[in-house]
């Protein structure tokens, strides 16, 4: 005993850490968890290999504590649970042989209950299995949850569920079996069939060949790409599913069948005069504006559901007064708003969502007034899951806090700290969790199913004591040019450090900051800074870092690579950061847009051609993939008109004909 306290008196300074923020107007949530005597008695009862008496602390403390949040060195928070999985591996495999041991038949007993009762929410059997998750027993309830989820048509979820219990020892019988393997080829991004011909129609060429052959964003001619002379200009991404293509902006969503004429469009007018013509100088706090739309898709690749951001009339891109909005695929029919629910209708949303099933997952922005503080504004970063279908919540997590104080707001004007948060690609939801880094200094892993934080780890971004100043497109090709030297000398060896500043937001040369899963390695490379970093994604864990990457935009990952595009296409090592293939177009040639991947193929747009790169080595395929090309669309008046009735005129580039 005098030991365990000898030992506990040691690890306090060591775990009750201070949190530090994000940067100086962002504040963390608070650390929950402040007593390190439970952890420290694990930890000492396993050195002693006493993993008997561990597998009992252990098991109180993932009750009682489990959700709850503690200070990391690195200077972020991570959940009890999830600090479980930072335990030395050779300790966790005889603490896990216990924990089975003297618990195993208790898990059992509650699973048999529940799956007695019909009426058990896949969320409890999914519950139960991450409470016991070092029971091979509790394993089974991923499956239990996974097998209602099937049922109710989320094979998205239930295809994660299956791998968790698998993973934690499940053995699925053979009918499960083969229902996984087809639930894997989706998730690889294959449609399980090709259209039913009850449904296309006998006659109709659409029951002849596979479902949607190109399924996804697409790349496309981008004026705004890597061109200074038109910064700020709002950027439009469209996605292609079956035989339509969609396009969405702040106020209309519209469908383009393949030969260019237009399916459907719902549209709602702006209010109000039309916004004063931007002049020279570009306010560096503020990242273009971006629209995407979110689909959900059937198993035949067919999109069903569109979910889009788009502003809340009368209100301008400048108020950062966002919605969301869910359309019918099929015929633009409204399906349901958040204004129009009671507790989504004072949120604001920033960027766009994510789809996976029947849940969708996205950042907001709450306000809240400070009744001590007049004046002061305290702005909530939130991450919301929502029914797909209804728009109904399903739980909230708050991130963080912005203050913007009385005393400081006549420094930073119409500028505010939370600027490039509203601007952001999608999160990325792999597993049963959620990873997004939303431009605020923080990278975070939340939990898909429950909503709890999982662990949050801060890194060095832009400085944001106050706004950035007015700058001329000149100064801003100057410090773009500035990098690209310095990259260039990079590659020949002669680089002085430190690494080049980054560039301002309103450049926007990352047009994309969606992390990416390789194995067990997070990938993130944040819009508000040039560093990109390697991290574990149980734990939060930082791995690498290196601001030596030329090519701005992550867009994807192979199973050990992670892909990053821009006026090249290159590829970065998951376990170490350290380069890998690099490709380039030929002399004459530009890349023209932004690169997609698609079936571990890496889609290129280039002023001359639509090139696809192997992903595995970065060489050209010989093959050229089936993708619809936006620059013939564009030949269609129909869908100039549409695109230019939509306030999207000057989002694409030229009809250019390969």
């Amino acid at each position: 005993m005098n030991r365990l306290k000898l030992t506990l008196v040691f690890l306090f300074a060591a775990l009750a850490l201070p949190v530090r923020a994000a940067h100086p107007h962002f504040a963390l949530p608070a650390d929950s968890f402040t007593d390190p005597r439970p952890p420290a008695a694990l930890k000492l009862a396993m050195e002693q290999k006493d993993y008997p008496a561990a597998a009992i602390l252990l098991d109180a403390l993932l009750d009682e504590d489990g959700d709850k949040l503690k200070a990391t060195e690195e200077g972020g928070l991570i959940s009890i649970a999830a600090w479980v999985e930072t335990l030395p591996p050779n300790q966790k495999g005889p603490l896990a042989t216990a924990y089975r041991e003297k618990f195993d038949a208790g898990v059992r007993e509650k699973v048999d209950v529940l799956r007695r009762d019909a009426d058990t929410h896949a969320e409890t059997f999914y519950s139960l299995a991450r409470r016991h998750r070092f029971s091979t027993t509790g394993a089974a309830g991923y499956a239990l949850a996974a097998d209602r989820l099937l049922a109710l048509g989320d094979l998205p979820a239930a295809h994660s569920l299956y791998q968790l219990a698998m993973r934690g020892g499940w053995i699925p019988d053979d009918a499960r079996a083969a229902q996984i393997e087809l639930l894997r080829r989706l998730d690889d991004g294959h449609s399980l069939a090709t259209f039913p011909t009850e449904i296309s129609g006998p006659s109709s060429p659409q029951s002849t060949r596979p479902a949607a052959a190109f399924i996804g964003p697409l790349p496309f001619d981008a004026p705004w790409f890597d061109n200074v002379a038109i910064v700020g200009q709002p950027r439009f991404f469209p996605w292609a599913g079956a035989d339509l293509v969609f396009f969405n902006s702040a106020r209309a969503v519209f469908a383009v069948k393949e030969n260019g004429q237009v399916a459907w469009v719902n549209s709602n007018p702006p209010s109000g005069p039309p916004a004063p013509p931007s002049g020279d100088r570009v306010e560096g706090s503020h990242r273009p504006s971006n629209y995407a739309p979110a689909m959900l898709t059937d198993v035949y690749g067919r999109a069903q559901v569109l979910i889009a951001r788009q502003l809340n009339p009368p209100s301008t891109e400048k108020d950062n007064d966002y919605r969301l909005r869910a359309f019918r695929a099929a015929d633009g029919k409204l399906l349901w708003s958040s204004e129009n629910q009671s507790f989504l209708k004072d949120l604001s949303f920033a960027g766009t969502p994510a789809v996976c099933g029947r849940y969708t997952y996205a950042v907001a922005l709450a306000t809240h007034s400070n009744a001590e503080t007049a004046g002061d504004r305290n702005v909530d970063l939130i991450l919301i899951a929502l029914d797909t279908l209804t728009g109904d919540l399903r739980w909230q997590t708050t991130l963080g806090r912005f203050k913007l104080t009385v005393e400081e707001r006549g420094l930073w004007g119409s500028s505010t700290p939370w600027d490039e948060v509203w601007e952001q690609s999608e999160p990325l939801v792999a597993g049963d969790a959620v990873y997004l880094t939303p431009n605020a200094g923080f990278a975070a892993a939340i939990g898909r199913f429950d909503g709890k934080l999982r662990w949050l780890r801060t890194y060095p971004k832009i400085a944001m004591d106050g706004p950035r100043p007015l700058r001329t497109r000149v100064d801003l090709q100057e410090e773009v040019d500035e990098r690209r030297r310095y990259f260039e000398n990079v590659r020949k060896g002669t680089a002085a450090k430190p690494s080049p500043r980054s560039v301002d937001p309103a450049i926007g040369e990352r047009w994309r900051g969606t992390p990416v899963l390789c194995g067990s390695v997070l990938i993130i490379a944040p819009q508000d800074t040039a560093t990109v970093h390697g991290i574990d994604a149980a734990t939060g864990r930082p791995i690498w870092s290196t601001t030596e990457i030329d090519v701005p935009t992550l867009i994807g990952q192979t199973a050990t690579t992670a892909i990053f595009a821009g006026s090249a296409v290159t590829a970065v090592e998951a376990r170490n950061g350290q380069a890998g293939w690099r490709w380039e177009p030929k002399p004459g040639s530009r890349i023209s847009g932004p690169g997609v991947m698609k079936d571990q193929m890496i889609l290129v747009p280039t002023n001359t051609a639509m090139v696809a790169l192997r992903a595995e080595d970065g060489s050209v395929a010989k093959e050229p993939s089936v993708v619809p090309l936006v620059r013939r669309l564009l030949t269609v008046e129909t869908t100039r008109k549409a695109i230019d009735e939509a306030g999207m005129g000057k989002g694409f580039g030229p009809p250019l004909l390969p």
